[in-house]
């Protein structure tokens, strides 16, 4: 068995009797600066801590009109038309565009993914929508517009 004092040997921090050591004032005086140091410190990041804090910013758009962000998606739907499907975008500050069509390219494709034909051109819907009678529906050419009737009639053919 090892003895205590053969494990106290290996200590490397070994303590200085007191009687063997001296008070200065500036040592008393950095000790305790550093103490409230390390007070005020713990303190401080403990309210830091335990605060809520919430910011907001809001970033102005200068970009000319027709610069949007481009983004690039791949999505396939074997069983949906190519004239039925549509993209509606919508952002944080509520602004809504309905049936993007100009810059989606649609392909017709089979049950296993493989394109069967050339891209699907996009045509203008017949009964385009008008919400007053000078504004014509800004989006409303591409694809047709589903309703009970149009659907049944499509898919019984």
């Amino acid at each position: 068995m090892v003895s205590t004092s053969k494990i106290k040997s290996v200590d490397f921090y070994r303590k200085i009797p007191r009687d063997l050591t001296e008070a200065s004032l500036s040592g008393a005086g950095l000790s305790i600066l550093a103490a409230f140091s390390m007070i005020f410190l713990f303190g401080m990041e403990l309210r830091d801590y335990l605060s809520v804090s919430t910011s907001t910013s809001i970033v102005i758009d200068k970009s000319s009109d027709g610069d949007f962000l481009r983004i690039d998606f791949d999505i396939s739907f074997p069983a949906l038309s190519c004239e039925f499907a549509s993209v509606d975008v919508s952002d944080v500050l509520g602004t809504n565009r309905l049936n993007l069509t100009k810059t989606i390219r649609k392909y017709s494709i089979d049950s296993t993914l493989i394109p069967t034909g050339p891209e699907f051109q996009s045509g203008s819907v017949s009964s385009a929508v008008r919400h007053d009678e000078e504004v014509d529906e800004e989006h409303g050419e591409g694809s047709v517009v589903l309703n009970k009737l149009i659907f049944d009639k499509i898919s019984h053919q």
